[in-house]
């Protein structure tokens, strides 16, 4: 099905009109997903996939659309294996599925996530990461990380995409809490940096 997709899904993406959403730039998932390509939102955007608004009339709530390209190919069989991992860090999967580009009707894989609480603990590689206190640092994010891999080793399934750029940290001070992101738009250690993996597989990279 990703075969069909293209390296770029935000190009000539439809832009909303002056006065409000243009009902152009909506994309309908099924029957209860609305995805506006008039919105895109970078900060959720990862290698080969694209972030847009997006709206599921069944779940309140925030939400978005990542748009998997042709070059990263999705793990479109392990959605529902990641939907039973019940982790609360793990980013929530709501849906999935082909979805068409308003305009030029192009198809493309597309998952709905809920949005994360908080911002990325690194948004860019070049700037400094969100600072936690060194007296949280371990139950803020090592001990969820080490018990969300756990859960996803019951799953009989990998991550392969837990980086500083993929964690989301967000709360009042004192009380941060950590969500993970997803893992779906592309294989297994497709987007990590060599300083993120094993020293078995780094120098694989």
């Amino acid at each position: 099905m990703t075969e069909q997709a293209q390296a770029n899904p935000a190009s000539e993406a439809p832009v909303a009109d002056e006065g409000g959403v243009s009902s152009a730039a909506i994309a309908m998932l099924g029957a209860d997903v609305e995805i506006d390509f008039s919105k895109p939102l970078p900060e959720y955007d990862t290698l080969g996939a694209v972030a847009f608004e997006a709206r599921d009339k069944r779940a309140p709530g925030r939400h978005f659309a990542l748009l998997c390209a042709r070059t990263y190919v999705p793990r479109i069989t392990m959605g529902p294996s990641y939907r039973n991992v019940k982790s609360p860090c793990l980013m929530r999967l709501l849906d999935g599925g082909i979805v068409a580009r308003p305009g030029d009707q192009q198809q493309f894989y597309a998952y709905i996530f809920e949005r994360p609480v908080g911002r990325k603990f690194l948004f860019q590689p070049d700037e400094a990461p969100l600072r936690v206190s060194e007296d949280h640092l371990v139950d803020l994010i090592i001990n969820p990380i080490l018990s969300l891999l756990l859960e996803f080793r019951n799953a009989d399934m990998v991550h392969g995409a837990i980086s500083l750029s993929n964690l989301y940290i967000g709360g009042p001070a004192g009380a941060e809490t950590l969500t993970v992101g997803e893992c779906l738009s592309s294989a297994p250690g497709a987007r990590q940096h060599p300083i993120y993996e094993t020293i078995e597989r780094g120098p694989a990279q």
